[in-house]
């Protein structure tokens, strides 16, 4: 958990078991502040992504992409990570496919839609491995017209590869 706070107030942290109330062990607490919890802040919100380096998709592209070294990290599956932007209608269904490349078979591509507010990524769904031979196909219903970006990852964190393709059903 990581929140702004007011100096000037009291605040109490209560911890608890996620499952069985009665559990018991050692846990930690760290309170942070100035440059060093901005510094940590930053480390523990793997949705903020510099939407700015999105490539643009339009429904009926196919377009081939790689995950490499130099790619930007997200942090939940500890991934290179790449970003394509999205115009979508409301009422409409979009498919989208992430296939690897063949030669890559290592990769295990990871697919999100969602939206970004500022540099914030909100997932509004996700797949793996819908499609054969751990790819991944997401069905997603829009429910608003406007600007969506899809983020692609890889499960393991393996390098290689890949194709995307939008089309609308």
């Amino acid at each position: 958990f990581v929140a702004e706070l007011d100096a000037d107030s009291t605040y109490f942290v209560r911890v608890s078991s996620a499952g069985d109330a009665t559990a018991t062990g050692a846990f930690e607490i760290q309170v942070m502040a100035g440059d060093q919890g901005a510094q940590v802040i930053e480390a523990l919100m793997p949705d903020r992504i510099a939407v700015a380096s999105a490539v643009a998709l339009r429904v009926g592209q196919t377009l081939d992409g790689a995950l490499t070294a130099s790619d930007a990290v997200d942090l939940p599956w500890d991934s290179a990570t790449d970003l394509y932007a999205i115009t979508a209608e409301a009422g409409e269904t979009l498919r989208i496919e992430v296939t690897k490349t063949s030669g890559d078979a290592a990769i295990d591509p990871y697919v999100e839609i969602g939206t970004v507010a500022g540099d914030v990524f909100t997932p509004l769904a996700t797949d793996d491995d819908s499609a054969e031979e751990l790819n991944s196909r997401l069905d997603y219903p829009v429910l608003a017209t406007g600007r969506l970006v899809v983020r692609v990852s890889s499960v393991g964190g393996t390098l290689g590869g890949y194709s995307i393709r939008l089309t609308r059903l």
